[in-house]
């Protein structure tokens, strides 16, 4: 197993890769705001990523927003879309640890975050959910412990 990548790490590989990204750190948390369009014919959407290293029993330590514009999925559909309950994406599977802290937040999650946003795009024009995943699983429903 890799050792988790640090705090400073994890912000030096965001600034390389995706210059737009702000990030603020509180304490050991890593907060980044910024924008994605997945395709050049998608609408810009405006995302938050919290990282915390310490809290990696949930969600690896990680949790995504997206901040603007509003996402337009009832309750009942959070699960057929990969969204847990508070409305936090659902982009891996955390019990099957595929994301750990070893890995970039700026190779995995933020590329993993536009693929999403392009799957959800995809289900607003034809409501089928095209991006695989554990479709019922209860992890999709229900809300680990929120990383703050």
């Amino acid at each position: 197993m890799r050792p988790h990548l640090g705090v400073r790490q994890q912000i030096a590989l965001m600034r390389r890769r995706w210059r737009d990204f702000r990030c603020e750190r509180r304490g050991q948390q890593i907060v980044w705001r910024g924008w994605l369009q997945p395709a050049t014919w998608s609408t810009r959407y405006r995302v938050e990523v919290r990282y915390a290293p310490r809290r990696h029993e949930h969600r690896g330590g990680v949790a995504v927003r997206v901040l603007e514009p509003a996402l337009c999925v009832s309750d009942h559909q959070v699960g057929e879309v990969h969204l847990y309950r508070d409305r936090h994406l659902c982009l891996f599977n955390p019990h099957r640890r595929e994301w750990a802290p070893s890995m970039p937040v700026a190779e995995t999650i933020i590329p993993w975050t536009s693929q999403w946003i392009y799957f959800y795009e995809v289900w607003c024009q034809t409501g089928e959910w095209l991006g695989g995943g554990e479709h019922g699983d209860a992890h999709m429903h229900e809300a680990p412990d929120e990383v703050e």
